[in-house]
């Protein structure tokens, strides 16, 4: 693990940590194992991102995957907006938006991953 993703890894769980000692989630009508759950995904995921921006490599990945996790998020929002509308509304959007973008780096990478693929190929 690279110097800066432990960094930003330590960050994640020192602001998990500090949120629960503080007890901020007891004055508040949510669920705090629903949003260490997706604090922990919104940890995550950059490091996918900061991964494939870095290597511009995303052959490991899966597309289909991503799609659902999406999906999740988006039938999470709707709840929190239809049925229990609060600010953890906004931890689902954020995640929404970084697996999207993960998402979008996948599209973005495929092409030219699978071309240079093809041409070691050929070339052995």
């Amino acid at each position: 693990m690279y110097d800066k993703e432990r960094s930003t890894a330590k960050k994640c769980i020192f602001a998990l940590f500090y949120f629960i000692s503080k007890n901020q989630y007891k004055t508040m009508n949510v669920s705090i194992f629903e949003i260490l759950m997706l604090l922990c995904f919104a940890c995550s995921w950059p490091f996918s991102i900061v991964k494939a921006l870095r290597t511009k490599v995303v052959l490991g990945k899966s597309p289909v995957f991503m799609t659902i996790i999406i999906l999740g998020y988006v039938f999470g929002i709707l709840h929190k907006v239809f049925y229990n509308y609060d600010w953890v509304v906004y931890l689902y959007l954020f995640n929404l938006l970084i697996v999207s973008f993960d998402l979008f780096l996948y599209f973005k990478y495929i092409g030219q991953n699978r071309r240079d693929l093809m041409s070691e190929k050929k070339d052995s």
